[in-house]
């Protein structure tokens, strides 16, 4: 259980980075950055269900010796966090401003969350892959690959943000949203080590598109095991 414990308390670690480089530009921007952040979260706990789902049907079969069905598991729930993250990441783009000024936030306050919300809702959908694919590790036994991937994630986003935010030596000035650009690069990097397992094969799991198809009704068995936690 310990490298599921290091994840946590890096998580833990990369909020309140966020929260530092936040402090430095001043309280609107920590203003922003809560309150995207309350709407990002919304978004990810609707979807983490759907890996309880996933590791459920995963761990069963890994345990049954079925590993040509755990790997059907694993691509139905790639297809359908695939669907969730283009509709959230369209909707989340197109609905920002309207959801902050729902709120009667300040112009100031709007000019630091809104680019800030926008870029993370991306870097939430390569976070949704990093989940997935980390709970499918797990389910199958490998738990140190998920820890690898999250430390290089959380590393990466604690070093690069302060040269996006403040624009240090040649890089742009982003602000705020500087540490939503430096969540998404450090989200694929991260999400890349642990897609290079399941389909390198290291893991018990070895996932292949030969003979994909997509199982709607797999789906919505994942959807109904799952639906009770992304309620919770």
């Amino acid at each position: 259980a310990w490298p599921q414990i290091a994840e946590s308390f890096l998580s833990v670690v990369d909020q309140l980075a966020d929260l530092v480089w936040a402090g430095r530009l001043g309280f609107h921007a920590i203003a922003g950055l809560g309150v995207a952040q309350t709407f990002l979260m919304m978004t990810m706990t609707a979807r983490m269900g759907l890996d309880a789902g996933m590791r459920s049907m995963i761990s069963r079969a890994v345990g049954a010796k079925n590993i040509p069905y755990a790997n059907h598991v694993m691509l139905q729930a790639l297809t359908l966090t695939t669907a969730y993250s283009v509709l959230t990441v369209i909707a989340g783009v197109v609905l920002t401003y309207p959801l902050l000024r729902m709120l009667g936030l300040s112009d100031d306050i709007l000019s630091e969350a809104g680019p800030y919300m926008r870029v993370q809702f991306v870097a939430m959908a390569m976070m949704g892959y990093q989940r997935l694919t980390a709970g499918a590790l797990q389910a199958s036994g490998d738990s140190m690959t998920p820890l690898r991937s999250a430390t290089v994630t959380r590393v990466t986003h604690v070093v690069l943000s302060p040269f996006l935010i403040f624009g240090l030596w040649w890089f742009p000035t982003f602000g705020l949203a500087g540490a939503a650009a430096a969540n998404l690069i450090a989200q694929v990097l991260g999400v890349s080590l642990n897609f290079r397992a399941l389909f390198a094969g290291t893991s018990r799991l070895h996932l292949t598109f030969k003979g994909y198809f997509i199982d709607y009704r797999l789906i919505w068995r994942v959807v109904k095991v799952g639906f009770p936690a992304s309620v919770t």
